[in-house]
């Protein structure tokens, strides 16, 4: 009697969360519409990519802290900060 031939696989979940800071005039009270209109002056994908370079991968599907689209490959951000740079506040780009 032959052996049966079995396949076994596993998947893994890995992901990056990449920062960049960026500056926003005091008088700016709709965020997302000033970085999606200042995203090439404010050289976010420049800022993130070098984020990306410096990250390492990490387990698990990189939910909490306002990462909460479970069925997008991709999430994009902002948190405004306070004096001491925590979050206070934000929503999805």
């Amino acid at each position: 009697m032959k052996n049966k031939k079995v396949s076994i696989k596993v998947r893994r979940v890995y992901h990056l969360i990449n920062e960049a800071i960026v500056d926003v005039p005091k008088n700016i009270n709709d965020i997302s519409t000033y970085i999606n209109d200042n995203w090439d002056k404010l050289k976010v994908d420049d800022l993130i990519d070098e984020a990306h370079s410096k990250n390492t991968l990490k387990g698990g599907l990189g939910l909490g802290d306002g990462m909460e689209d479970t069925f997008e490959e991709s999430e994009w951000r902002y948190d405004e900060l306070d004096f001491k740079k925590h979050p206070c506040g934000g929503g999805h780009l």
